[in-house]
């Protein structure tokens, strides 16, 4: 078994204007949730400091069965819905693989 990630997820997006303090909001829960999934090493929402209006959510996965399980979890969607209609466009998502 792996003792650490082994992929970074970072998944994000522009907000709508003002919007930051709401999505700090209703995006905790969905951070705290994913902290609880077995498989992550971790998860935290941030605000990408060059772009003011733009978060990121970055975890760190196991491996990539662990990152399945979680996007295909019955509740993710539900998770994270309340933050997508803060966003201003389509999110991103970016996986990074240790080297």
């Amino acid at each position: 078994m792996t003792d650490h990630a082994t992929i970074v997820r970072i998944f994000g997006g522009r907000l709508k204007a003002g919007a930051e303090e709401e999505l700090e909001e209703a995006e905790r829960p969905a951070v705290i949730w994913l902290n609880t999934l077995d498989g992550c090493f971790g998860a935290q929402l941030c605000r990408v400091k060059e772009e003011p209006g733009t978060f990121a959510i970055i975890s760190r996965w196991r491996d990539q069965a662990a990152l399945d399980a979680m996007v295909n979890h019955p509740e993710y969607r539900e998770r994270t819905a309340p933050g997508m209609g803060l966003l201003d466009g389509p999110p991103t998502v970016r996986h990074y693989l240790s080297a």
